[in-house]
Parts: C-alpha cells; sequence; structure tokens
C-alpha cells in the first residue's frame, strides 16, 4: 500500500458556555482535556479551514460553524486564533468533525 495515512477525524462535542479555539495552524482538532476533578485543563481546538477569515474577525463578532449548527462569539484573538464562547449547541451538545474531500 502506498500514499498517505489519515487517521479518522476526531469527533469533538460541545455545549453552550465551552470555549473553544479555532486556530491559524492546519493542525487535527482535539477535544478538551479535563483534570480527575472535571475541570477543563486545556479547551478543545480544531483547525479553520479558510485562513482568510483571521484578517476580518473581530472579538465580540458571532461565528457560525458545521453549517450553522454551533454558534459561538469571538472571545479574544491572539496568535494561536480565535477564541470563541459557544452559545449555541443542541442540549446533549454537538458533535462536529472537520469534513474530507
Amino acid at each position: 500500500m502506498t500514499g498517505e495515512f489519515l487517521p479518522p477525524p476526531a469527533k469533538i462535542r460541545v455545549f453552550e458556555d465551552d470555549l473553544l479555539l479555532l486556530t491559524r495552524e492546519d493542525t487535527p482538532g482535539k477535544p478538551e482535556k479535563r483534570d480527575d476533578a472535571g475541570k477543563v485543563t486545556k479547551p478543545a481546538h480544531i483547525a479553520c479551514s479558510e485562513p482568510s477569515v483571521f484578517d476580518f474577525i473581530k472579538a465580540g463578532q458571532k461565528v457560525w460553524i458545521d453549517d450553522g449548527r454551533i454558534g459561538a462569539i469571538v472571545e479574544k484573538l491572539d496568535k494561536q486564533g480565535a477564541w470563541l464562547r459557544i452559545t449555541r449547541a443542541r442540549q446533549q451538545g454537538r458533535s462536529s468533525a472537520p469534513r474530507r474531500d
């Protein structure tokens, strides 16, 4: 077998009020990490499929992810990317995985 092996995309479940990093780097998304007490130690992150988006988004703007199924507000922008606060998701969370075309 030849060619590049691509692992299946990670499913990342987000809930209202979660923090999600939309990264500037094209890295595979990962779910949040929690400590033994259940406290988030590292927020979930996903890569942005359109890097030019960082040229025009600003803190306070609404963002829609996964064809509008997940709503968020940009809390801040930094060298890592855009930090999004989830404002709309299903009560049981919404799972999103990057698509492969």
